[in-house]
């Protein structure tokens, strides 16, 4: 019985009362549902018109490949060199999630370890700061500063810091002018060559400024915005933004020596330290709060793996960078207590300069934490607001509001004495590399060439005019080479000055 469509035996018959031809019964209900007739004579057919035939089932004959034993064989070898393979493939896929299996372990196992290590951190670091108010908590309560009779330099830094000292005070004889320094000429011709904003303007100001001794391609700043930002002068961009303080920010520092460290301090009374990390931006890696009210200043020890800071609470701290470690808080017993509004090591670092509310200017040995010096004439008007020592180590320059005050470091000797007038606010005073240019700004920006004995001090030129900022300048910082020098100003503007 063959199909009249197919032409194969149809499984399931059915034979067309009509013509008697035998059909397909899937086949012909789906030609009849498209044509309406009968395929072979064109009749008019109906699915009522087709009646099922019953037949035995049909059995299909072996295929050829089946019909003989080496056929048969053959069948089977295929059969099974199929099954291996599957069987295989299986076997790579196990251990292929075996092995990814064992490393998700070996990842959550290490994720642990690491979560364990930083809670146990964490608990030391909860305890140390428990024990560092209970300290200040009794401080307060008997009116001594508990700190500074219990901390210690340790042996360790003290060797380093007198060995350090005596390196750099044999070197200072060597010191030379180099020869590659402009002349007093060149510095009064000097222009703006780069003015940007590079702070918000919700809160506008920039406070402070240091260029890199090493690349003075580099700028940090600090602003109102409570933000430090890294400025690079060679492509005109801000590389990075640094937040994290919550107040002003009142100073910043590159570190002496690396690109990859930048130390803060703010009036939210906190000082951090900042360091690059694999993504090669500055993240927070320590923040000390060890001070009881506004961080006014701090300065980098020549070794740059300390870090002097000064508060209004009337205290001065010396911190390790490198581990986060509290080395000394400083707060004066045996002398009237003002807050402190600047610090500053002296290049050799065995010796510190402060200056308070109070218009006292005070010397400090590290080691001994010992006062040497109180640098008092009587002749400042009102609380100090910068120092700077000069590289060579001889001079330093302090000033206060109006005034500026230079003194010999040999002989404690004061020598000059700058007054620039009521109509003139002096900010923030630098020296140059060389020691030879000594750099005032605040109402204007004044550059004197210093000279002679008695009276070293020599104006070069102020700039009023031609560039000048629009309000009160902040900071002076001077390029290594003495080639340029940037200043910040409250008008949010750093401008970099070279002929």
């Amino acid at each position: 019985m063959i199909c009249s469509i197919s032409g194969n035996t149809p499984d399931e018959a059915v034979v067309s009362i009509k013509t008697g031809n035998v059909y397909e019964k899937r086949l012909i209900e789906k030609y009849i549902e498209t044509n309406g007739k009968e395929p072979t004579t064109g009749e008019p057919l109906s699915i009522n018109d087709l009646v099922t035939v019953k037949v035995g089932k049909v059995v299909k004959p072996r295929p050829t490949t089946a019909t003989s034993i080496p056929s048969m064989l053959q069948l089977f070898q295929n059969e099974w060199d199929s099954l291996m393979l599957e069987t295989f493939t299986l076997k790579q896929q196990y251990e292929t999630i075996r092995q990814e299996l064992a490393h998700s372990l070996y990842q959550y196992d290490a994720a642990c370890r690491v979560i364990a290590r930083l809670v146990k951190e964490r608990d030391i670091a909860r305890n140390a700061l428990s024990n560092v108010r209970h300290n200040g908590s009794t401080s307060a309560a008997t009116g001594m500063d508990v700190n500074s009779d219990e901390l210690t330099l340790p042996k360790n830094v003290q060797d380093s810091i007198q060995e350090n000292s005596k390196q750099l005070f044999a070197t200072r004889k060597k010191r030379s002018i180099p020869s590659t320094l402009p002349k007093v000429e060149d510095l009064s011709e000097y222009n703006v060559t780069v003015s940007v904003p590079v702070h918000s303007s919700t809160k506008p100001g920039i406070l402070c400024l240091d260029i890199h001794k090493q690349n003075a391609n580099l700028i940090v700043s600090g602003g109102m915005d409570q933000n430090v930002n890294v400025f690079n002068k060679s492509t005109q961009k801000i590389e990075s933004s640094l937040q994290g303080h919550h107040k002003k920010v009142n100073r910043v520092k590159f570190h002496p020596t690396n690109t990859d460290s930048i130390f803060s301090c703010s009036s939210d009374k906190s000082v951090r330290v900042w360091a690059k990390g694999d993504s090669e931006d500055y993240k927070s890696t320590f923040t000390f709060k060890n001070h009881q009210d506004e961080v006014t200043d701090i300065s980098v020890h020549p070794l740059g793996s300390y870090l002097l800071s000064a508060s209004l609470d009337k205290s001065w701290n010396m911190y390790d960078v490198n581990v986060g470690q509290l080395l000394l808080s400083v707060r004066p017993t045996n002398v009237m207590l003002s807050g402190y509004t600047c610090a500053n090591f002296h290049p050799d670092g065995a010796l510190l300069a402060t200056g308070n509310t109070n218009k006292e200017l005070s010397i400090w040995d590290i080691n001994s934490k010992a006062l040497v010096a109180n640098l008092n004439n009587g002749a400042f008007n009102s609380s100090i607001t910068s120092m700077a020592f000069s590289e060579n180590g001889y001079y330093l320059a302090v000033s206060d509001q109006n005034t500026v005050q230079l003194w010999d470091l040999r002989k404690q000797n004061h020598l000059q004495t700058l007054d620039l007038g009521s109509e003139n606010v002096v900010k923030s005073i630098s020296f140059d590399n060389s020691g030879s240019y000594l750099g005032v700004v605040g109402t204007d920006i004044h550059l004197y060439n210093v000279k002679g004995r008695d009276h070293p001090l020599h104006s070069i030129s102020s700039f009023s005019s031609h560039g000048q900022h629009t309000d009160l300048i902040t900071g002076i910082s001077w390029s290594n080479d003495t080639s340029s020098f940037a200043t910040t100003s409250l008008d949010r503007s750093l401008k970099v000055w070279s002929k």
